[in-house]
């Protein structure tokens, strides 16, 4: 929360999380001050992910152990590491994510082999 702003200083408040959470106080230039503001502004067109459920930040220690226990696993990643994002999607929806969503027999070509063909001719 910004708590002041004088004289070209800006006093905000923050949760330092290496100090167990504590709210502390810290005074900036404002051109610094709006340099590390804008460090948390997405471009145009990009969205931020939000995660909820047991993917949540507050939840991920706690609730994923417990599932993890339930499945008899001890994490996710091993399933899909050295995997391209194709064959991800394929792992994790069972479709092919190249097969026309149209005709469903022809293939689809991505779209940056396909701009890199046209530029070498």
């Amino acid at each position: 929360r910004i708590l002041e702003h004088k004289d070209g200083m800006v006093t905000f408040s923050y949760k330092d999380y290496k100090a167990a959470g504590l709210r502390k106080r810290i005074t900036l230039d404002a051109d610094e001050f709006i340099r590390r503001f804008m460090q948390h502004v997405l471009p145009c067109g990009f969205y931020k992910v939000r995660y909820f459920g047991i993917m949540a930040m507050c939840n991920m220690k706690s609730k994923l152990a417990v599932c993890f226990e339930l499945i008899g696993k001890t994490t996710f990643l091993p399933v899909l590491q050295g995997l391209s994002a194709m064959e991800v999607w394929r792992n994790i929806t069972g479709e092919d994510p190249l097969c026309c969503p149209k005709c469903k027999s022809g293939r689809m070509k991505p779209m940056l082999n396909h701009i890199n063909e046209l530029k070498t001719g």
